[in-house]
């Protein structure tokens, strides 16, 4: 009699177990298996172009997400720029305030939609700098209001950026600098030393 109530009590069990999957498997393995994504450079030489008609050299720069939980998809993921902080003559970093944040292109720009799905990775345009003025400038999904987010020779900028998508909000984002000693040049490996991105690991990050 001891052995039917074993097994009665293990269906019972059985039978749970597979309710609580069906009802909230997907939270538990969330909970088990937490996403898990991050910002990483991409390409630290850039990528040369022209721009014709009216010439000159540019130089883009791209960043990429990397899921860390391969086996799920960041679904709608876009990566946003929330805070400027902008180096001072004092060498100290300020922020450099602006009301709503602005979303990155994922590359190619003129293919890819504003939010992306992927279980991997997937590269974004961060910035371009001109020949032409010797300056760069973030590439941002167009939005009304002034944004002084450009970086001309002599001068550094941190970007707070920050990944979000439908199943994931990255605490805190990552912070990401870049300095600019206003030299220009054809040559990639002498442009990444006149212009360095770079993470900036700190604990508020």
């Amino acid at each position: 009699m001891w052995f039917d109530t074993v097994i009665n009590l293990a269906k019972a069990v059985g039978t749970i177990a597979v309710a609580i999957a069906a009802i909230w498997g997907d939270r538990l393995r969330e909970w088990l298996n937490p996403l898990k994504a991050r910002t990483e450079v991409h390409n630290v030489r850039g990528k040369k172009e022209f721009a014709p008609p009216e010439g000159g050299t540019l130089i883009f720069y791209h960043l990429k997400v990397v899921n860390g939980t391969h086996w799920r998809a960041l679904q709608n993921c876009r990566v946003l720029l929330t805070e400027i902080q902008r180096k001072h003559p004092d060498g100290s970093f300020h922020i450099d305030p602006f009301p709503v944040p602005r979303q990155f292109f994922w590359a190619p720009s003129e293919l890819s939609p504003a939010a992306a799905s992927f279980t991997k990775e997937r590269i974004f345009d961060f910035g371009v700098l001109r020949f032409s003025d010797a300056t760069f400038r973030p590439t941002l999904l167009p939005q009304g209001g002034e944004l002084h987010a450009n970086v001309a020779a002599g001068e550094a900028v941190r970007y707070r950026l920050k990944i979000v998508a439908d199943n994931f909000d990255q605490p805190g984002g990552q912070l990401f600098e870049v300095a600019f000693d206003g030299k220009c040049s054809e040559d990639l490996d002498q442009m990444s030393r006149s212009l360095v991105i770079r993470e900036v690991r700190t604990d508020a990050v």
